[in-house]
Formats: C-alpha cells, sequence, structure tokens
C-alpha cells in the first residue's frame, strides 16, 4: 500500500488454527479485523517496506506442515534400496522450487535411479543426492524418488537423515488476505495491491 500515510486495512480471517498475530506497537486491529495506526500513532513512511503485523504459529499436528515427506532406506546385499514420498498437505497451497537434499553415505557409490518424478542431481562430492521439483500443488500433491546405491560394510539406514528441504510460495501459509484499505477516519476505499510470499529458513527431516 503506498500512497498514503494514513490508512486501514480489512484482513480476512486465518485458515491455520492456532496462528496468533503480533502487531507494530504503532498499530491497532479491532474485532472487525480492521488494522490501523493508534491515535496519536507514527504514521505508515511513504513509498518505504514496513512490518505492522507479525505473527506466530506452534504446534505438533504435522497435518499443519504444507509438506509432509516420508524416507525409507531398506538394506539390501551390498547396500541400500531408498524410498522417498512427498505429499501436500494443503491443497491450496502452491510451493514453488521444492529442493529436497538427501545425505548418501561417504562410502557409497553413484546412486541409480529407479524412478523420479521431477528431476535429481548429484553433488560434486557425491554426498548428496538433491530431487527437484518445480511446482508442488493440487494438481501435482504427490510424488516419490526410488534409488538403490552400494556401500561398504557398516553403512547405516541413519546416515540418509536429516533431509533438508527448500521452497517458496506466493500464497500465504495461513490464508490471510487484504480485502480492502480506506483512508484512516473514512469510508472512502482506496486503490491498493499487496504480495503474498513465504519460503523455508529451515525444515527438515530426521
Amino acid at each position: 500500500m503506498r500512497g498514503r500515510n494514513r490508512m486501514s486495512g480489512a484482513l480476512t480471517g486465518s485458515r491455520t488454527n492456532g496462528a496468533h498475530g503480533l502487531q507494530d506497537p504503532d498499530g491497532t486491529k479491532g474485532s472487525t479485523g480492521w488494522i490501523q495506526i493508534k491515535p496519536g500513532g507514527k504514521p505508515f513512511p511513504n513509498g518505504q517496506e514496513v512490518g505492522i503485523l507479525r505473527w506466530r504459529f506452534q504446534t505438533s499436528d504435522e497435518a499443519a506442515l504444507p509438506i509432509t515427506v516420508n524416507c525409507w532406506p531398506n538394506e539390501i546385499p551390498g547396500g541400500f534400496e531408498v524410498n522417498v514420498e512427498y505429499e501436500l498437505q494443503d491443497s491450496v497451497l502452491e510451493l514453488e522450487n521444492l529442493v529436497m537434499s538427501i545425505p548418501l553415505p561417504s562410502s557409497a557409490k553413484p546412486p541409480l535411479i529407479g524412478n523420479c518424478d521431477g528431476e535429481y542431481e548429484l553433488s560434486p562430492r557425491k554426498t548428496q543426492l538433491d530431487w527437484r521439483i518445480p511446482i508442488v500443488n493440487s494438481d501435482n500433491s504427490s510424488g516419490s524418488l526410488e534409488f538403490t546405491l552400494k556401500t561398504e560394510r557398516g553403512a547405516q539406514a541413519e546416515q540418509f537423515f536429516p533431509l533438508k528441504l527448500n521452497f517458496g510460495s506466493n500464497k500465504s501459509y495461513c490464508g490471510i488476505q487484504i480485502i480492502e484499505a480506506t483512508v484512516s477516519n473514512q469510508d472512502t476505499p482506496i486503490n491498493f495491491s499487496y504480495e503474498s510470499n513465504f519460503h523455508t529458513e529451515k525444515y527438515e527431516i530426521s
């Protein structure tokens, strides 16, 4: 929202139960879902980005994760057979540029790929397999990767963990949307635009 330094914004509700908003000290939010400057508070600066609402969400419920991953390293004579699967948890979300990094035992030979939804790349030192999926959405909500590799004696299934995921999205994780903006103390709507996105900072499967 630009060009006005005193305004109010109306938000839709979150679709994620348990998410709590943390607002800028100069902002107020009523039960109607409007965020606006407190009386006497500093106005929004023109042409500058400023944080006015943060949120936090803590849960042990795996159903709240944007994507779940299962990895099964099965020991076979001379090595391992590994099956990895992902599944999108919320069909409303759309994850982009998903990269799943799978560590490999240092003694392993290059893996033999059996099935791969997407693309894969072996790291230069051959100690990590990167599985890449351009987009994960309701039309491509699940996928799998299967490979086998030979290892020296003593290799353990635990050496295939943790899996590290990186991805982004142009949609709000909590489903929050700005639906209207007005000049403070006026009922006349003003033109506005907004962008939604989130990305992973640390997402590991142990």
